[in-house]
C-alpha cells in the first residue's frame, strides 16, 4: 500500500520538470496506521499521527531513536502542566471564535451586497423607465418595486 505521493514543478506548455531538486511528498497518515515501520520517516510521521497515550507508549516501544524519546517526554509534560493545557485550549478557542466571527462577517456583507445590487438594479429600471420610456418617477419606483428613499440613497452613491 503506498503511504505517499510526490509531486515536483512541472512546466505547463511542455509537462516538461522543471527541476529534480524540488518535489512535495504527500503521505496520507490514515493508510500509514495499517503498515509496518520499516523507515525512520514513517515513525515520525507515526508520532505526527498519535492521538493517545496508547499510541505514544507504542511508539516509545517501537523505537529507540533518542529525538523521538525526548519529543514524547516533551508531549506528556506539555499535557500534565495544567496550565501550559489551559493556554493551548485557550488559543484553540481563540482561533475557532476568530474563524467564526469572520465567517458571520462574511456572510452578513455577501447578504448585504445582494441586497445593495438588488437595489441598483431596481434603481437603473427606474432611470430607464423615466428617461427612455416617458414614465414619471412616481410610476416608474412603484413599476420597480423599489421606494423613493432606496433610489435616493441609489443615486446620492
Amino acid at each position: 500500500m503506498n503511504t505517499n505521493h510526490m509531486a515536483k514543478a512541472l512546466e505547463e506548455s511542455r509537462y516538461s520538470i522543471l527541476t529534480d531538486k524540488f518535489s512535495i511528498v504527500f503521505f496520507e497518515l490514515k493508510k500509514l496506521k495499517n503498515t509496518r515501520k520499516n523507515k525512520p520517516v514513517e515513525v515520525w510521521l507515526d508520532l505526527i499521527n498519535a492521538e493517545t497515550e496508547g499510541d505514544l507508549e507504542m511508539i516509545e516501544s517501537a523505537t529507540n531513536v533518542k529525538d523521538i524519546h525526548d519529543i514524547i517526554f516533551t508531549i506528556r509534560k506539555m499535557s500534565a502542566d495544567e496550565k501550559t493545557r489551559y493556554e493551548a485550549e485557550m488559543r484553540e478557542k481563540a482561533i475557532m471564535d476568530e474563524r467564526s466571527a469572520l465567517t458571520n462577517s462574511e456572510r452578513r456583507g455577501f447578504k448585504k451586497g445582494i441586497e445593495e445590487g438588488k437595489i441598483r438594479g431596481k434603481a437603473k429600471i427606474v432611470d430607464n423607465l423615466v428617461s427612455n420610456m416617458g414614465f414619471d418617477l412616481e410610476s416608474a419606483l412603484k413599476a420597480a418595486n423599489i421606494t423613493e428613499e432606496q433610489y435616493n440613497e441609489y443615486k446620492r452613491k
